[in-house]
């Protein structure tokens, strides 16, 4: 689960840094 949780952070940090 600590993997998926990080996954989902990245994800939002990519979106963040694409915006």
């Amino acid at each position: 689960r600590g993997r998926e949780e990080g996954e989902e952070e990245n994800v939002k940090r990519k979106e963040n840094k694409e915006q």
